[in-house]
């Protein structure tokens, strides 16, 4: 017998954390089908998902420096933060979707919480023009950058990344 590799495509993640993957192997089900949690009897490895544990309110005179906190996991010195206009949302690859005049912004600083092993991380930016944002987050992944660096300005963000 070979070794054979599967993929799955597990959709988007809502929450942070670590899982276990469990497998079902269908000749082994109760029913033929893997579809019950008794079923994923074999273990297959673990999952860490990292990134912002909860949406926050900030608020930000226009004009000022703005700090920015967010809690969560696994937070690295490459992961950006883009506001986004509210009317559009995070991942939304269409260029009007955020102001002109913000670019992709790296956090300023990275420090342990004492919330269940969690980081906070502090990003600066400076909002130009009064409104209400979304701010989005992405997290570096290796091979997956937050910035272009194709593209022909090199602070052109990856948006479908936010």
């Amino acid at each position: 017998l070979g070794v054979e590799q599967t993929s799955f495509q597990l959709g988007k993640t809502e929450v942070t954390g670590s899982y276990r993957i469990c497998y079902c192997m269908r000749s082994r089900a109760a029913s033929g089908v893997c579809q019950q949690p008794r079923d994923f009897e074999q273990p297959a490895g673990e999952l860490s998902v990292g990134g912002t544990m909860e949406s926050q309110l900030q608020e930000c005179n226009q004009g000022s420096a703005c700090p920015v906190m967010l809690r969560g996991t696994a937070f690295d010195s490459r992961d950006r933060i883009l506001i986004f206009y509210m009317s559009s949302f995070c991942g939304d690859t269409d260029s009007a979707a955020y102001p002109a005049w913000i670019f992709p912004t790296k956090p300023t600083e990275i420090v342990p919480d004492t919330f269940m092993g969690s980081y906070r991380a502090r990003y600066l930016i400076n909002a130009a023009e009064p409104g209400r944002y979304r701010i989005c987050h992405c997290q570096y992944v290796p091979g997956a950058e937050c910035l272009s660096p194709t593209a022909s300005n090199p602070l052109a963000p990856e948006l479908s990344r936010f």
